[in-house]
């Protein structure tokens, strides 16, 4: 059986629509309250205005330490 494109999205796909549409709700209200938005990244807390994020791109795949190329 030979298959073609999937029809439905993956999981991965479905989990990433999911987090960018939490993310521009987040980004939404912050903006609308003039307040930061508070994230954890790095091992701090960092507080950032939502324009900042606003013009910050969003990852579309998963990324990985490892090469898929390695032989």
């Amino acid at each position: 059986m030979i298959r073609g494109e999937p029809k439905e999205q993956t999981l991965f796909d479905k989990a990433n629509a999911a987090a960018k549409a939490a993310m521009q709700s987040v980004v939404e209200l912050a903006s609308r309250t003039s307040t930061p938005v508070i994230i954890f990244r790095n091992g701090q807390i960092e507080r950032i205005a939502p324009e900042a994020i606003a013009d910050q791109q969003v990852r579309e795949e998963p990324t990985s330490k490892s090469s898929p190329n390695k032989s």
